[in-house]
């Protein structure tokens, strides 16, 4: 919390990244629908990026479409179709 300042935000996200040793960012999926930039600001920091539970196909495609690393949903089938439609030779989705 020594990141944040009185309005709840992170008042120098790179300083707090450099300061926890954080590797990832796990946010939830709307963060990245209603701000494009931040799976590449993320990144830009050496940040993997997960968001979780979009659970419709247009918001699991929005999560991808942006560059998330992982993806976390409560329907399997929408997100195996929406990432091997992305990335048909993706060899993490088992083929079954």
């Amino acid at each position: 919390l020594s990141g944040l300042n009185r309005a709840g935000r992170i008042s120098n996200p790179s300083e707090l990244v450099k300061k926890t040793g954080a590797v990832s960012l796990n946010v939830p999926y709307r963060w990245v629908n209603n701000s494009p930039n931040l799976v590449e600001i993320a990144h830009d920091m050496g940040l993997h990026v997960a968001t979780w539970t979009p659970n419709s196909p247009e918001d699991i495609q929005v999560s991808i479409s942006h560059g998330a690393d992982a993806i976390m949903s409560d329907n399997v089938r929408a997100l195996k179709a929406a990432v091997l439609a992305h990335n048909p030779q993706n060899h993490s989705i088992r083929q079954s």
